[in-house]
C-alpha cells in the first residue's frame, strides 16, 4: 500500500524534459494567445514607469518574434547560441531592471496560457522557460562583467599614460639642466596647477 502511494507521488511530480525545438513549436502554436496575455499583464502592472514599459514591450515583442520566426529543427546547443545572439541584439535596451520586468511579464503570461489551454506538458513548458531565463540572466551578467572589464582596462591604460610619458621623458633627458622642462611636462600630463622642486 505505501509502495503505491510513493510511486504515485513520484509520478505526479515528474515532468518530461522539453527540447528547444519543442519549445519553438509550442511558441509558434500559441503565439497569439501568449501575446494577448502579455498585453494584459503589461498594462495591469500600473506602477511600471512608461520608459520601463516601452523597453519591456520591445523586449517581449522581439522575444516572441524570435521564436515565431525560428526554424523548428534545432539542436539544443544551437538554440542556446541563438538565444545568446538574441540577447546581444537587445543590449541597447537591456538593463537588469528591464530584464527582470521582461521575465516577470513573460512568465506570468506563459503560466496563465498553460492553465487556460490545460496543456498536457505544462510543467515541462514552465521548467523550460525557467531554464531559458536562467541562461539569459547569466549570459547578460557575463556580458556586463566583460564590458566592465574592458572599460576598466581602458581606464587603467588612460590613467597610466602620463606615467609612461614621464618614464620616457626621464630616460631621454640628462640631469639637472632639464629639470624645469620635466616639471612643466608634469604639470601638463598630470594636470597639476604648479610643480615645485
Amino acid at each position: 500500500m505505501f509502495e503505491g502511494v510513493g510511486t504515485m507521488k513520484r509520478s505526479s511530480n515528474h515532468y518530461e524534459d522539453m527540447t528547444f525545438s519543442e519549445f519553438i513549436l509550442f511558441m509558434k502554436t500559441y503565439s497569439q494567445q501568449l501575446e494577448e496575455n502579455i498585453n494584459i499583464y503589461l498594462n495591469l502592472d500600473s506602477p511600471i514607469l512608461e520608459s520601463d514599459r516601452i523597453a519591456t514591450e520591445m523586449l517581449l515583442q522581439s522575444f516572441l518574434q524570435f521564436f515565431t520566426e525560428s526554424r523548428i529543427e534545432h539542436k539544443e546547443e544551437d538554440g542556446m547560441a541563438q538565444m545568446h545572439t538574441w540577447l546581444m541584439s537587445q543590449l541597447a535596451i537591456l538593463s537588469m531592471k528591464s530584464l527582470n520586468l521582461f521575465q516577470l511579464v513573460f512568465e506570468k503570461s506563459l503560466i496563465t496560457l498553460v492553465f487556460q489551454i490545460k496543456h498536457h506538458r505544462s510543467r515541462s513548458i514552465v521548467m523550460y522557460t525557467l531554464s531559458i531565463f536562467t541562461y539569459l540572466v547569466s549570459d547578460y551578467i557575463n556580458c556586463n562583467n566583460s564590458e566592465e572589464g574592458k572599460s576598466n582596462d581602458k581606464k587603467s591604460i588612460l590613467e597610466n599614460k602620463p606615467l609612461d610619458n614621464l618614464n620616457k621623458l626621464l630616460i631621454g633627458t640628462s640631469g639637472v639642466q632639464n629639470l624645469a622642462f620635466i616639471l612643466k611636462k608634469c604639470e601638463e600630463w598630470f594636470q597639476y596647477k604648479r610643480c615645485v622642486f
